[in-house]
């Protein structure tokens, strides 16, 4: 924290138990929350954090038995955690959902498998976005095992852009994304193919509880002006 020149967090300062991670270790001398910044120094001055997180993604991988065989084992998440900083330093801000506020802020991003274990993690600045963050993270857990394993991609509707579609269909990736509540208003706003009707997606005790109906829809590339669909 005084790297970042950031004020310790009230709680740690007068709740935060005094012996407790001194316990856990097997320490006898307490093991304070500065001992805490100091490891995250030393790990940022000796410029390892990346080959850590591709290790640590190996032993995850390992230790729940991902084989890779099945497309669920293919399919994975990738979302982000805002961690506000308390800091008198000027550190770029973002938009904190749960508090509806701007504040200065690091966005981590994690790369969760089919059972939502996280994997990967990769830390931004408050201002990145999903869109910049998406194709690095997928890379670094490829390149970290050495060859290809995501065919679908999941994400929110931050990493809604069109580029993102083409490059994943130019990767050979398949995706699934979310849209704004309420931007379309029913079936007419999307082209539905001659003949397509909708079919039964979920089921429970024994009776459908979701629908699904393929259907197209023509998007709007702003930057290139471009239609795709």
């Amino acid at each position: 924290m005084p790297l970042f020149r950031m004020e310790r967090i009230w709680h740690f300062k007068t709740v935060y138990p005094r012996e407790g991670l001194g316990f856990l270790i097997g320490r006898k001398m307490p093991y304070k929350y500065h001992t805490m910044d100091n490891f995250l120094r030393e790990i940022s001055r000796l410029n390892m954090a990346e080959l850590l997180s591709k290790n640590l993604a190996k032993r995850y991988i390992e230790i729940f038995g991902i084989e890779f065989e099945t497309l669920d084992e293919q399919t994975f998440y990738i979302d982000c955690h805002d961690k506000v900083t308390w800091t008198h330093f000027n550190i770029p801000k973002g938009k904190h959902v749960t508090r509806n506020q701007i504040l200065k802020l690091l966005k981590v991003y994690f790369l969760n498998d089919f059972h939502g274990h996280p994997i990967l993690s990769l830390t931004q600045p408050g201002d990145s976005h999903l869109t910049n963050v998406l194709f690095p993270l997928m890379h670094q857990l490829e390149q970290a095992l050495g060859k290809k394993v995501i065919k679908i991609a999941v994400f929110d509707r931050e990493g809604l852009a069109v580029w993102v579609f083409q490059k994943m269909t130019k990767q050979g990736r398949r995706f699934v994304t979310f849209l704004r509540d309420n931007q379309y208003e029913s079936e007419e706003d999307f082209d539905i193919p001659t003949g397509e009707r909708y079919r039964p997606f979920r089921y429970r005790d024994g009776k459908v509880t979701q629908l699904i109906l393929d259907a197209h829809k023509n998007l709007k590339d702003y930057k290139a002006n471009q239609t795709n669909l």
